[in-house]
């Protein structure tokens, strides 16, 4: 089953996944916690330890994982950690002596310029902190599903979740946020007469 989420941290694996009551966090080679629908947990790593947080949200727990005061964004799959060979130099202070070879860009970081993962630099981990934002920002448009799963049961739901998931797919691809509503519209009014057209003639059928 796929971890609800990921990151990749000092070579380590973090993940929550499915489990009573709302979760569990388990770390590579440590730690596997239970975890509640809110909280903040305290994640051993090493000599290092790390802060998971856990907030309410309408789509389920929003879950961020803390080193100190910065944040670690997520990774889909496992990203080693890779130290940067004896006697290299930072990419950014040519006096720095490097702490790791950025697993996206290739680039030396010293330890000033590597993140918080101990796995990319700053700018590549900016990135993936943007792609994130945008990924959980697409999620919010399948919302809607809820109301066609409360309002037309599982064929509702069937319906608004073909039609959530195509809007969250153009979402992703696209920063209009114009375009991002409008498809959403559109695809969750299709969905509605869809409904409405099926629920129509299943009612309609004469029964055996």
């Amino acid at each position: 089953m796929a971890p609800i989420a990921g990151w990749s941290v000092d070579g380590k694996r973090v993940e929550v996944r499915a489990g009573f009551p709302a979760g569990k966090l388990v770390v590579d080679g440590g730690d596997e916690l239970k975890l509640s629908a809110k909280g903040v947990w305290p994640v051993r790593l090493g000599k290092r330890t790390l802060t998971l947080k856990r907030t309410a949200a309408f789509l389920g727990p929003k879950t961020e994982l803390f080193a100190g005061p910065e944040l670690i964004p997520p990774t889909p799959a496992h990203v080693g950690q890779v130290l940067a060979p004896d006697g290299s130099l930072c990419a950014r202070h040519r006096e720095a002596a490097a702490l790791i070879t950025c697993a996206r860009c290739g680039s030396f970081a010293c330890e000033a310029c590597a993140g918080p993962d101990r796995t990319h630099c700053r700018t590549c981990l900016e990135g993936l902190a943007a792609d994130a934002a945008r990924k959980a920002a697409a999620a919010a448009y399948m919302a809607p599903v809820v109301v066609f799963g409360i309002g037309g049961g599982l064929l509702g739901a069937l319906f608004g979740g073909v039609a959530g998931a195509a809007a969250v797919a153009i979402a992703r691809k696209t920063e209009s946020k114009a375009l991002k509503l409008g498809a959403a519209v559109a695809l969750y009014g299709v969905a509605a007469i869809a409904y409405i057209i099926v629920a129509v003639l299943i009612r309609g059928s004469p029964s055996e």
